[in-house]
């Protein structure tokens, strides 16, 4: 494992990311981790409010293992999904119905 000072990034650059990609993968370190799940969280309530949205039609997913490359870091991946929507392997309508 490496120690090294992390690079500064924006909340704003990530979620823009984010919105661009559905999906973005950030090393950062293990103390930071909650405030930016927050932020990221803030920042699509604060885009939609801006746009009058009052219910947007996607949610935020947050997956976070610790970093096997950085010491006292975590791998945080952040996925912006449609809401409702979800993934199946088979679909099928019995018969008869």
């Amino acid at each position: 494992m490496t120690n090294q000072n992390p690079a500064m990034m924006k909340l704003s650059d990530l979620y823009e990311n984010l919105k661009e990609y559905g999906e973005v993968h950030v090393t950062i370190p293990m103390e930071v981790e909650e405030r930016i799940r927050v932020g990221i969280k803030n920042r699509k309530a604060k885009e939609a409010k801006a746009e009058g949205i009052t219910e947007t039609d996607s949610i935020l997913e947050f997956v976070s293992v610790p970093s096997q490359k950085f010491e006292d870091a975590v791998d945080l991946i952040i996925r912006l999904k449609d809401k409702g929507v979800f993934s199946a392997f088979a679909f099928t309508i019995p018969e008869g119905i």
